[in-house]
Parts: C-alpha cells; structure tokens; sequence
C-alpha cells in the first residue's frame, strides 16, 4: 500500500478497490470530466465554475484537492482550504460523479481526508458545522 493513499471499503460491497488521495496539478483532465455533468445555481444554472479555478487555487498555497477513486477512477473531489493561520480548514467544492451520488463515497472522501491531512499543529479535535441555508460545511480543528 502506498503510504500517500488511503484504502477504504466499498461503500456498495462491490469489492472494487475504494482509495483516496490527495490530487495535483496532473489531475486536471479527471476534475474536468467530474465536472462535466455539476451545474451550479446562482439565480440560474451554470457551468461548474471548478475547471476554471482549480490550477489557480493550487497555486495559492492554502487550497488543497483530495479525491476519492473507485479502481483509479476519480469519482469525486473536494478542496479544502486553510485559514486562521492554518487552525481552520474551509471545505469547499465538494463533487460526486452523477453514477455515485448518494451511495456513501463523499463519507469516504471526508474520512481519507481526516487520515492523510498533515497540520502544521497538532490536531486534537474537529468540529463539523452546516448551515441549511447555503450548504456549507466548516471544518474547524484545535491545535
């Protein structure tokens, strides 16, 4: 097992090999096909903005991209970004391929992430808030 990865059981028992890790630069051509099928609202239906800003969010230093595969098939993504002098990580951008939405693979996003993530602090607790208004979770970890 490669130590950057992290192995899961399919959530669908289909025993297909599940994993997360996190993504890069050369990931890019699999984030664009997850987001071929996203359609935002923002007072009307638009392309996913993702495509276009991810390069220059990996860029910046403090936004990160973890993704979950199904048999090396990136099947969704989240980005995470860091703030409070790297107290707070900021989940954002969260996608699911249409195929595996609602079958448990974002929990198993979110779990590889809280396993491969190195703070700069030690963490010694997380805290998860979502608000039903705007959909959005925080994640909040105290050195």
């Amino acid at each position: 097992m490669e130590l950057n990865k992290a192995y899961f059981d399919d959530p669908l028992q289909k025993s297909k090999v599940v994993y997360v890790r996190r993504l890069n630069k050369s990931d890019y051509e699999m984030v664009c096909n997850i987001s071929k099928d996203i359609r935002i609202y923002f007072g009307k239906y638009e392309l996913d903005y993702l495509p276009k800003r991810y390069l220059r969010w990996l860029d910046t230093g403090i936004h990160f991209f973890y993704g979950v595969f199904i048999d090396d098939e990136l099947i969704g993504l989240s980005a995470r970004r860091l703030l409070d002098g790297n107290k707070t990580i900021w989940a954002e951008a969260g996608r699911v391929t249409t195929k595996y939405r609602g079958k448990g693979y974002y929990n198993v996003l979110k779990k590889g992430v809280q396993q491969l993530y190195s703070a700069p602090t030690t963490i010694q607790k997380g805290r998860a808030i979502r608000s039903a208004q705007t959909d959005i979770a925080l994640e909040v970890y105290n050195d």
